[in-house]
């Protein structure tokens, strides 16, 4: 009976160090993504994309998430306020 106990919590405490490391590994992935700047010709290209198709199509193609779809779509004048700037 007492070995029955004692494996039990052995397998407990393997289990709950596995899991942690798994969860170490996930959080490095997580914080060692590269950010990518987005020119606002690329910005606007997806998001005239995203209206001539779809948002998810636009994600997919552009290789970025669809809320990014989403906030670029809302700051699309300021996209073109800046280009409109910048060529002055």
């Amino acid at each position: 009976m007492k070995h029955k106990i004692s494996d039990k919590i052995e397998q407990k405490n393997s289990d709950s160090e596995s899991n942690s490391e798994s969860q170490e590994e996930s959080q490095e992935s997580k914080s060692s993504r590269k950010r990518i700047a987005y020119s606002i010709e690329k910005k606007l290209e997806a998001v005239d994309y995203a209206n001539k198709y779809s948002k998810s199509s636009a994600s997919k193609k552009f290789g970025v998430g669809r809320t990014q779809i989403i906030e670029w779509r809302i700051k699309r004048r300021s996209f073109v306020r800046n280009r409109r700037d910048q060529s002055e």
